[in-house]
């Protein structure tokens, strides 16, 4: 019981977050630090079932690529979470609408 609920708390904070940030249009890049910032507080919690945002550690922190290939290869990454897909439905088009640009 105690997991589900910090699942519930972990996942309605990453969505406020995404619908808080202003409409204002920002830089891919900015974007994208926000999202890996988002992606590395999930993964810094204990595990829990809903949490499998851990397949998003993958190479694109690596700031070496271009930032189309670093956003590319991030909505690839998460677009392989399973679990409790629709709580992750808005990183999910956010990261696709920055890809398709």
């Amino acid at each position: 019981m105690l997991a589900l609920l910090k699942t519930l708390f972990a996942l309605l904070y990453l969505i406020d977050a995404i619908c808080s940030r202003p409409s204002a249009p920002t830089s891919p890049r900015q974007k994208l630090s926000e999202i890996t910032h988002l992606i590395q507080q999930l993964n810094a919690r204990p595990q829990i079932p809903c949490n499998d945002t851990r397949v998003a550690q993958v190479v694109f922190t690596d700031r070496k690529l271009s930032e189309q290939e670093l956003l590319c290869q991030a909505s690839t990454a998460l677009s392989k979470v399973t679990k409790c897909k629709m709580d992750y439905k808005p990183l999910l088009v956010n990261l696709q609408s920055l890809h398709s640009k």
